[in-house]
């Protein structure tokens, strides 16, 4: 992965750990063309990665999509402060 496709990735949002884009092959060590994001950490909390995409940037965007921090919670009881209950 170059440099430049590290530098678009935001850290895993449960460690915060540096991802690492994944390129697939098949069972004979052949490239499938499909690629997606996962955190690496053996200490994260979760295991967490995108779906396999047919491109880098496709599997970067879906990787750092994430939700808006100024939604409400849907549970109360877990609400961040700054956020209102429903």
């Amino acid at each position: 992965m170059t440099m430049e496709l590290t530098n678009q990735l935001l850290p895993c949002p449960f460690c915060g750990e540096v991802p690492r884009l994944i390129h697939w092959m098949n069972w004979k060590g052949v490239p499938t063309g499909n690629v997606n994001v996962m955190c690496e950490n053996g200490d994260c909390p979760v295991e967490v990665r995108t779906r396999e995409y047919k491109s880098e940037q496709a599997a970067i965007e879906r990787w750092n999509t994430r939700i808006n921090q100024d939604a409400p919670s849907e549970y109360p009881e877990h609400a961040q402060d700054g956020q209102k209950e429903r």
